[in-house]
């Protein structure tokens, strides 16, 4: 089941609005699919797959939905940056109005990229411009493909990670504001482990 749009369906205040942003092919749909068990369609050309903001509810329990919303990336082969923010903008914006703040937000790298690409620090940046340094503690950064790595180069990727963290033109300034770093396996269950830290950081700022 695939939504497109905030007034399509009925948000309450108990609700969990998550964002999954990054480049073209980090793995957002998979990502999704696997949390919410449903059919998200991937795309595997150089055609970025994601064409607007698409949401996916699951019911996490009989009191609250979670809706995890699949975004394009910055470097759509298809449209601009600017159309792409406007986006996701209008969708926060939507959302806003029905009294639903959005919870956080995953933003996927993967681990197999051999260096920061110019197209993955354009995006962080707009990323970042998006987020705002208040959010920051609300936004999981998380690592993808660490399932298609070999076993000999789980050390390179070890190494990949620590740098992200420590540098601060990649990860390092939003990591020490309070931005959380997680390994995605490829698996559900680090998937829904990296949603329900999400969830806690939320459900904490609102006691």
């Amino acid at each position: 089941m695939e939504l497109a749009s905030p007034e399509s369906f009925s948000l309450s205040p108990n609700d969990v609005v998550i964002a999954v942003m990054g480049v073209t092919g980090a793995g957002k749909s998979t990502f999704i699919g696997k949390v919410t068990s449903q059919d998200v369609k991937v795309g595997h050309s150089l055609v970025s797959h994601t064409a607007a903001v698409g949401v996916f509810p699951y019911q996490q329990s009989p009191n609250r939905c979670i809706y995890l919303v699949d975004t394009p990336g910055f470097d759509d082969t298809t449209r601009t940056d600017t159309e792409v923010l406007k986006d996701v903008a209008f969708f926060l914006s939507q959302i806003y109005r029905k009294d639903v703040k959005l919870a956080g937000i995953v933003y996927l790298h993967r681990i197999t990229d051999n260096r920061v690409r110019g197209s993955s620090m354009k995006n962080l940046k707009m990323f970042q411009q998006l987020c705002g340094d208040e959010a920051f503690g609300h936004v999981i950064l998380a690592t993808s493909m660490w399932d298609t790595l070999e076993e000999a180069s789980k050390d390179v990727g070890d190494q990949r990670e620590q740098e992200l963290m420590s540098r601060a033109e990649f990860w390092g300034t939003m990591y020490k504001s309070g931005s959380q770093v997680a390994r995605w396996l490829g698996n559900e269950q680090s998937a829904q482990s990296i949603v329900g830290k999400i969830i806690e950081v939320h459900d904490k700022a609102g006691e």
